[in-house]
């Protein structure tokens, strides 16, 4: 996917993304917010994984929209008001209370393992050794000229 040209309309939609978090959380509607604050870190996620200003779809679809959707069950679950109907508290998340468990498992371990395994197995699809070596050079060039 190419970005070039983007940033700008990117970089404002995270400002608007921002303002409407304030909106819905002043509102006491926080899963709302909750999600609109995961397409934000996915934005961000999609500028600092861009090289050249392009990104690989395989590597947006996964780990990128993989942990997005992680994060969105996760959020969801722990909002669900009918959740607390269907399992006794304490007993469906491993003796977590019922709306603490998903975030727990989802949020925090299932979204940085999506990453982590993300980053893993689609490594060269984020940063090859090539684009690493020319990262090296460009920097051992800048710092070369400040030492004159």
């Amino acid at each position: 996917m190419d970005l070039k040209g983007k940033y700008n309309a990117i970089f404002i939609v995270i400002g608007i993304l921002w303002v409407a978090l304030w909106v819905l959380a002043i509102a006491d509607q926080y899963l709302a917010a909750f999600i609109l604050s995961i397409v934000m870190m996915l934005l961000h996620l999609i500028l600092g994984s861009a090289n050249n200003e392009k990104i690989d779809k395989g590597y947006l679809i996964y780990p990128l929209l993989s942990w997005a959707v992680v994060w969105a069950i996760g959020f969801y679950l722990a909002y669900a008001n009918d959740l607390a109907a269907q399992v006794e508290a304490g007993k469906f998340f491993g003796g977590f209370h019922y709306s603490f468990g998903p975030v727990v498992y989802l949020y925090w371990i299932g979204g940085v393992l999506t990453l982590m395994v993300g980053y893993f197995f689609n490594r060269n699809r984020w940063l090859s050794d090539e684009q690493w070596n020319e990262f090296i050079e460009e920097a051992n060039r800048i710092k070369g000229k400040k030492g004159e």
